[in-house]
């Protein structure tokens, strides 16, 4: 008798572990579906940017696109796992990196702006990116933008602003020698 009473305790418990464990990843689906809805919008909206949206799950350690539909734009090719991921961060700030990535579920995004080192057909390539690392409930989306045309376009414009600031002071000193040429009589 006793035994029995045991035994229906331990099911009743089990039921109850398993139930709650059925909620948890009712709930993890939903927020997964509104994750890659919202991420899915997300990406619609940068098409015109150079950009890649990657989902990593900390509980398999596996990186995914987020639409296997789209091309990457800034990787060459997919990272299979989190430590392939670190490996094309430069080996000084792979421990910062790290520390973003294992900050699941914090409110802030982690943002990393540098180089990252990728192989495209044997040739090693050196890209300037921003990462954003967005932390969920139970995933980290990670946003990859190709800066390298950006900080061009930067360098370029503080060449030109340069060369106007030049011009402005020779405009200023042929101003001045013209105005004093002009006051001065002639003799």
């Amino acid at each position: 008798m006793l035994r029995k009473k045991n035994q229906k305790k331990d099911l009743q418990n089990k039921i109850e572990r398993l139930e709650k464990e059925n909620n948890q990843l009712k709930t993890r689906s939903q927020e997964s579906k509104k994750l890659n809805v919202s991420a899915h919008n997300l990406s619609l909206y940068f098409a015109t940017e150079q950009i890649d949206i990657l989902i990593y799950n900390p509980d398999n350690e596996q990186l995914e696109k987020l639409d296997s539909s789209i091309q990457l734009n800034v990787l060459f090719s997919l990272p299979k796992n989190r430590e392939e991921l670190i490996d094309i961060i430069p080996y000084d700030e792979q421990e910062q990196f790290r520390n973003g990535l294992n900050k699941i579920g914090s409110k802030s995004p982690f943002k990393y702006q540098g180089k990252i080192h990728l192989v495209k057909d044997g040739v090693k390539e050196t890209k300037q990116v921003e990462i954003v690392l967005i932390n969920n409930s139970h995933t980290v989306t990670i946003v990859f933008k190709d800066i390298s045309l950006f900080l061009k376009q930067k360098r370029e414009l503080s060449k030109v602003k340069e060369k106007i600031d030049e011009s402005d002071k020779l405009k200023s000193a042929l101003l001045a020698n013209v105005s004093h040429q002009i006051r001065t009589p002639l003799n």
